[in-house]
């Protein structure tokens, strides 16, 4: 059973990948939250929604994300967060 449901999250962080790759932000979001619910302190999904919102312009839920991210890896996220609090 656990292997079964490792192997459906995995499949669900790579639709999100795809759908990331192919510009559908909202999507990509979707399976983000889906799979938060899973494990909340996934820092690659964090990542993939974080930056979806920022593909989006939402730098302020791209933050909000980027920071549980940080929770979960100061020096990975901290330039993200750098990054989105640079509003065009």
């Amino acid at each position: 059973m656990y292997f079964f449901i490792v192997f459906f999250l995995d499949n669900l962080l790579e639709r999100a990948k795809l759908e990331y790759q192919n510009g559908n932000f909202a999507k990509t979001q979707e399976i983000c939250i889906d799979l938060l619910k899973q494990k909340p302190a996934n820092l690659n999904v964090l990542l993939f929604i974080a930056n979806s919102f920022f593909e989006r312009k939402d730098y302020d839920t791209c933050i909000d994300y980027l920071k549980i991210a940080k929770t979960t890896n100061t020096k990975h996220t901290q330039h993200k967060i750098g990054r989105a609090s640079c509003r065009e």
